[in-house]
């Protein structure tokens, strides 16, 4: 008997390839963050250098426009001229006080030096503070030196002008008589007492050393000098010379010279350490400068 032929097992099922698919993010959440790179980093901080120096440039530039608009102008250095003009007008008006002092001078006369050097005095100091806040010295370094070697002698130019002033006001008008009327003992003695009077009911109120040394001084010359006129005119009216007499007369006339001549010294070296002309020109001439330059 022929055997069947025996028929192919058929293949086992296997479970079905899925191809491979990336894992997508939930909907609704975003992409993870990327990590920079090296390149990113140098960026920032070329962005950071690049900000620093245009702030740099920026304060500079703020600088820089704050000096300009800072410098005076013309019309900066017209007015602090102007300004000082007022105070050389005055001084000049003045001036003569500070190099030469007489007593020679009549009590009306005395009195209106007074005032005038007064005067002076208070336009000088008025002006020299006006002038310290103006731009055209405080924003000139220039300016600012000469002026503050002006400053530095209003000190000594105040001392001079309260020492002339009083010296005028208070002991010149005492002078205002003769010391040579010899024809009687009355008519000799009465200019020195008056004098004497005058000096000495001044002499509390006197504050310049100069001047208290010199009224204390010449009130007691001025005692002498009384004493030896009474002898001397009565020697002229004895008809008989008499050389203690003349002499006694003429040391103490000579003694009052003395005193009133070193005084007279004193006063002009006084003015002399006050006088401001040069300093004065010299802030005159930089603010004229300065004003018409181009």
């Amino acid at each position: 008997m022929n055997k069947q032929p025996t028929p192919p097992t058929p293949p086992k099922p296997t479970a079905p390839t899925v191809p491979f698919q990336p894992a997508m993010a939930p909907a609704g959440m975003g992409m993870p963050p990327v990590r920079p790179n090296g390149g990113n980093k140098t960026g920032l901080i070329v962005g950071i250098i690049s900000g620093v120096i245009a702030l740099i440039l920026l304060i500079v530039g703020i600088i820089v426009a704050f000096v300009v608009l800072s410098k005076p102008s013309t019309k900066d250095y017209a007015a602090a001229a102007q300004e000082l003009n007022k105070v050389t007008e005055s001084y000049n008006k003045a001036s003569s006080a500070f190099t030469y002092y007489s007593t020679s001078t009549s009590a009306a006369q005395s009195r209106v030096k007074a005032e005038m050097l007064n005067e002076t005095r208070k336009v000088f100091n008025d002006g020299l503070e006006k002038l310290s806040k103006m731009k055209a010295v405080t924003g000139d370094s220039d300016v600012k030196e000469r002026f503050e070697k002006l400053k530095s002698k209003q000190a000594a130019f105040n001392e001079a002008i309260d020492g002339l002033a009083e010296a005028y006001s208070k002991i010149a008008p005492a002078f205002d008589t003769s010391l040579l009327r010899l024809s009687s003992s009355e008519d000799a003695l009465s200019p020195v007492r008056e004098m004497r009077t005058k000096l000495e009911s001044a002499k509390n109120g006197i504050k310049n050393q100069y001047n208290k040394q010199f009224v204390t001084d010449i009130t007691a010359a001025l005692k002498s000098y009384e004493n030896a006129i009474e002898k001397y005119v009565a020697m002229r009216n004895s008809g008989h010379y008499d050389s203690s007499a003349y002499s006694e007369y003429s040391t103490a006339y000579r003694k009052i010279s003395t005193i009133a001549n070193e005084w007279t010294s004193n006063m002009k070296a006084l003015g002399e350490r006050g006088e401001v002309r040069t300093e004065l020109n010299s802030v005159v001439s930089i603010l004229n400068r300065k004003q018409f330059q181009r």
